[in-house]
């Protein structure tokens, strides 16, 4: 995921998302496109967008609803084996990065 400056994987990761009876799928690729139903999409709210378009039934004339990719997708959490948002994921990320430059003196408080 490369929508946020040293935000990034280098592996794919597979999301999901509870949105009706269904359960979406969809895999952030390496090089930080995100395929969902063999499409691939070039951001996280991209795809997002395309997963929630069938729920609005014509009222949105070829576009995709708006939608926040970092807060619509979800992940298993490595901690608790739950699903979170990969904007929750996102900020422990830059929590853990802010703590070590603090720690080495790169940060002031």
């Amino acid at each position: 995921m490369n929508n946020q400056p040293g935000v990034h994987l280098s592996y794919a990761a597979n999301l999901s998302r509870v949105w009706g009876p269904p359960l979406l799928s969809a895999v952030v690729e390496s090089d930080g496109t995100v395929t969902l139903d063999s499409e691939k999409y070039p951001s996280l709210s991209a795809a997002g967008g395309a997963a929630r378009r069938p729920l609005f039934k014509g009222h949105l004339k070829g576009r995709f609803p708006a939608t926040n990719g970092w807060t619509f997708w979800q992940v298993k959490d490595p901690l608790t084996n739950q699903l979170i948002t990969l904007d929750i994921l996102r900020d422990r990320f830059l929590q853990k990065k802010k703590e070590e430059a603090r720690r080495f003196g790169k940060v002031s408080s």
